[in-house]
């Protein structure tokens, strides 16, 4: 259809530069190698070389400022969590800001914003570093055994096995969690 496209991405080999890597030659060798894609049937509409980061703002309140979002943090993308956690913040700090504007509660609800959403925020951006580094495995015999579990993975889940086992461990978890 008219405006359809796919999106690549491919780690960046050891040793070349952010220009050498998006150099047609070298992107047109990558989509034959890595995607099976013949690039002569392609039209490349943007490259670019980019990096991840996990950063946190020192303070996320100065008086009546706010930060949230990526104002106050951004996170690798593995889990597609970035956005979600904004949206977090702005639900967390919305309904507080509400009490306070409404009359029902005292400034300093809003000093719990920070603290509530930091610890969350840490955690979600620690599973986002650990799955890149799955992901972004560089050692081959590594790369290999990720994709084989993997698949071994895909193979059972697909016969239902996994699902029900995701089920079991969930109900004994929760059991030995009320206990």
């Amino acid at each position: 259809p008219p405006g359809a496209g796919f999106r690549f991405e491919f780690l960046l080999e050891s040793g070349l530069s952010e220009e050498e890597a998006t150099r047609p030659e070298n992107m047109h060798r990558l989509l034959r190698e890595c995607a099976e894609v013949d690039p002569t049937r392609l039209k490349v509409q943007r490259a670019v070389v980019y990096t991840f980061h996990a950063r946190r703002a020192e303070r996320w309140r100065v008086g009546p400022i706010f930060l949230a979002g990526d104002a106050a943090h951004c996170m690798p993308p593995f889990q597609g969590q970035g956005m979600n956690s904004g949206i977090r913040d702005a639900a967390n700090l919305a309904w507080k800001l509400g009490l306070v504007l409404g009359g029902k509660a005292t400034d300093a609800i809003l000093d719990t914003y920070e603290p509530e959403r930091r610890s969350n925020l840490q955690q979600v951006t620690q599973d986002s570093i650990n799955l890149g580094r799955v992901v972004m495995e560089r050692n081959p015999l590594m790369a290999y055994l990720r994709d084989w579990i993997h698949d071994l993975w895909t193979r059972f889940n697909s016969l239902g096995y996994m699902g029900r086992w995701q089920y079991f461990m969930w109900s004994e978890v929760s059991h030995i969690s009320a206990a």
